[in-house]
């Protein structure tokens, strides 16, 4: 069966993300609700795979309203975006919901992805600020 981008990334995901606890979720219930729920150095967030051409990441209404409520009550969820053709995987915090035009990540990472950095942002104790800084 072929794989597609998604699922492609998502194995991506699991292999590079070795300290993690990681599930897929498939939801025919709620479709707002984000594909991986993980687990890093103790804290608890949610991942939305994207696979876009450029900075357009589409997000479906449920999942926009999804995340949204989430982080409202202090969850953390993270829009994961590998950027076609380029291959660089953008980390968005929850303000992607918030905002118009183009979103700001808080991680970019190039090929080939040092999968450390991003897992010190997820194991991160602190939500990511609404201005992020690139790194």
């Amino acid at each position: 069966m072929p794989k597609g981008p998604e699922a492609k990334l998502w194995q991506q995901l699991k292999k590079g993300l070795k300290n993690s606890h990681l599930v897929r979720i498939e939801s025919r219930v709620d479709p707002g609700v984000p594909d991986v729920n993980g687990c890093t150095n103790g804290q608890t967030y949610w991942l939305e795979l994207k696979v876009s051409k450029g900075n357009n990441i589409r997000l479906s209404k449920y999942q926009k309203a999804w995340i949204y409520e989430r982080s409202k009550f202090g969850g953390k969820v993270f829009v994961l975006a590998l950027t076609l053709p380029s291959s660089a995987l953008k980390v968005y915090d929850s303000s992607i919901v918030r905002g118009h035009g183009t979103p700001f990540p808080v991680l970019t990472l190039q090929h080939p992805y040092d999968w450390s950095k991003l897992e010190q942002l997820l194991g991160s104790s602190q939500v990511p600020s609404e201005n992020p800084v690139s790194r």
